[in-house]
This record gives structure tokens, C-alpha cells and sequence, in this order.
């Protein structure tokens, strides 16, 4: 995996894009919150079917 992040540019660990320790949970909040709708229109759509 860092060879992949190397060969394209991507730095290879998330404090060296000035991630702390302490954002990870906020970080994992907000992803769920934007997963949060399209599971619901999964699911609903799903219903349909």
C-alpha cells in the first residue's frame, strides 16, 4: 500500500495531511452521517422492488 501511495502521490499516512489522533472519531461521525441517507434510499428503493 505505501508503494501505491508513493507512486501516486498520496502521503502515506493522515497526519502527514494534518490529521490528529483526536479527529479520527469525529472523522468516522461524519462519514457515517453522509452513509446514513443512501442506505436509506437503498433500502426504500429495495422495498419497491
Amino acid at each position: 500500500m505505501f508503494a501505491l501511495n508513493r507512486d501516486v502521490g498520496i502521503p502515506p499516512h493522515l497526519r502527514d495531511v494534518g490529521v490528529r489522533k483526536e479527529d479520527i472519531p469525529a472523522l468516522g461521525r461524519r462519514h457515517w452521517m453522509m452513509f446514513v441517507p443512501v442506505a436509506t434510499r437503498v433500502k426504500q428503493r429495495l422495498r419497491i422492488l
